[in-house]
């Protein structure tokens, strides 16, 4: 093997299944003992730096499945662009990355389109570069298609397959004009793009954007859905936009602590942000739901680019069976290329967070669509095994049967890319609580409803308000005497006169015989 044949399929990050954790930190190369490649694991193998302002990764695939040897047989291309010394640089799986240098002037966003188009968007230009991938034997081979020109500082693009990966004919481009405070589109199914819409002007309103740094399509079994996602930079805000093909509308926004410097989406999709300044990467649901975040636990180093590996899948193990396009159980974090930070992988699994009963049933975040087990244990120590079925990610109140005779609940899940290990916690149905307990509000950020559950240690009078940034009263959810236990209330965005109040942070405040709880909520709209 070449000293240089290991680099792509470090890059790459082959799938396999990974243990229980929604972001868990694998080695890039562990045959030659690189776990994060870097300046300094490039220079020791290959003798060369390789990059110098690496800005954003792109990974396309192709995967065949057989029921014989060699039962698996995979290729991937892996792109990432380089700010600082104005090219791309792209590789396989036993081959030596390759220098695309092109005529750019800052290349930054990358997004594969699903027959194997690339797009580049070059900031210092204002001109997204299309190229094709295709292939010379075992070698790729990246090839200029077009151009579009007179943009204004594209930041970032995104592909919208139009619901059918393997039909191009409906294939949009969508820019983030981060200089002109807005979003472009453009119909990419032909030979020449054609600008068809914009959407945004500079403001901190609904429909309004301050340099808009990235964007991300939303998906549904692979496939492009009608959610568009922009990180609203200038306004640390995620916002969501309606998207119908030929036009955008405004969905709403969830507030961020800061600017999100990356977006990407997985094949169920789940919303993955990359937070330079934060050195984190967190992950929401659809509906813009936090559901996990990762950041000092894996020192992290300003990771500029977060990017989730699709393939085609051709599964020849059963008759008939179409290729699918599919997202991979990884993640590729592109941090600050030094000599001990660079490319890192995370594999993508399943936990449930926060079990608790709530009425009649158990409420829980999970991070990761899943099938859950439940395992009931009666208070006369009979066990039952619960099939409760496909989960999606995100907040769940999950109706287990037998749980007002249980003593003991256990809950497993198992999702898609995590088959090794169970996300398993024990959850006390039976007892009462023994203090007053106020739960996060869940979903949070919400739009337009939430739910707000809490336990009272005693039978008694309580009261659960909510209060506006300013410490004026909103709404009064809950008062009057309650059971001891488990209760929930709904907050449905309104105040007590039923009118939407706006979007932004409301505190909720638990008052029960002499003690008093209060926690904060996000309402996006």
């Amino acid at each position: 093997m070449r000293t240089t044949a290991w680099i792509a399929t470090a890059v790459v990050a082959a799938v396999t299944t990974v243990q229980a954790g929604t972001f868990v930190p694998a080695p890039l190369a562990p045959e030659v003992g690189v776990t994060v490649l870097n300046r300094s694991e490039a220079e020791r193998l290959v003798g060369r730096t390789l990059l110098n302002e690496p800005a954003a990764s792109a990974v396309y695939g192709d995967v065949h499945l057989y029921n014989t040897f060699p039962y698996v047989q995979a290729r991937y291309v892996h792109v990432t662009s380089d700010a600082g010394w104005k090219r791309l640089l792209y590789g396989t799986p036993g081959d030596a990355p390759r220098a695309y240098a092109g005529t750019f002037g800052e290349p930054r966003g990358l997004a594969f389109a699903p027959d194997g188009r690339l797009f580049v968007a070059d900031r210092a230009l204002g001109r997204i570069t299309v190229l094709r991938l295709r292939w010379e034997g075992a070698d790729p081979v990246l090839e200029p298609v077009s151009e579009i020109d007179g943009l204004a500082q594209p930041m970032d693009v995104v592909v919208h397959d139009g619901g059918t990966p393997a039909d191009a004919s409906d294939d949009r481009l969508i820019v983030a004009e981060a200089g002109a405070h807005r979003v472009a589109l453009f119909d990419v199914s032909g030979a020449t793009p054609v600008r068809l819409a914009e959407f945004g002007v500079r403001g901190p309103g609904a429909g309004e954007f301050l340099f808009p740094r990235a964007v991300a399509v939303g998906r549904r079994d692979g496939r492009s859905t009608d959610i568009i996602y922009v990180s609203d930079a200038g306004n640390h805000r995620i916002a969501r936009l309606q998207f119908n093909g030929t036009r955008f509308a405004w969905d709403g926004a969830a507030t961020l602590n800061m600017e999100a410097s990356a977006l990407d989406t997985d094949h169920q999709g789940n919303v993955y942000l990359a937070f330079r300044r934060a050195n984190e990467v967190q992950k929401m649901t659809a509906d813009l739901e936090p559901l996990a975040s990762l950041g000092a636990d894996a020192r992290l180093a300003s990771p500029r680019d977060v990017a989730i590996p699709f393939a085609w899948v051709h599964d020849h193990r059963r008759a008939n069976v179409a290729p699918a396009w599919r997202g991979q159980g990884a993640a590729l974090v592109l941090e600050n290329w030094s000599t001990t930070t660079g490319v890192r992988r995370l594999d993508l699994g399943v936990e449930l967070r926060d079990v608790h009963r709530v009425g009649n049933a158990v409420a829980c975040l999970l991070t990761d669509a899943a099938t859950i087990q439940a395992r009931i244990v009666s208070k006369s120590g009979v066990t039952t095994d619960v099939n409760l079925g496909l989960q999606a990610a995100g907040s769940r109140n999950l109706v287990v049967p037998g749980l007002a005779d249980a003593a003991r609940v256990t809950l497993a899940a198992t999702s898609e890319h995590d088959r090794t290990a169970e996300a398993t916690l024990d959850l006390a149905a039976a007892p009462g609580a023994t203090r007053l307990t106020l739960r996060q509000n869940l979903p949070n950020p919400f739009n337009p409803t939430t739910s707000i559950a809490f336990d009272l240690p005693q039978a008694g009078a309580a009261r659960l308000e909510v209060f506006d940034v300013q410490g004026r009263h909103v709404r009064t959810l809950v008062h009057g005497n309650l059971a001891a236990g488990a209760h929930t209330a709904v907050w449905d965005g309104r105040d007590g006169r039923k009118q939407r109040v706006s979007s932004g942070v409301y505190f909720y405040r638990l008052v029960h015989a002499s003690d008093t709880r209060v926690r904060k909520m996000v309402l996006a709209q």
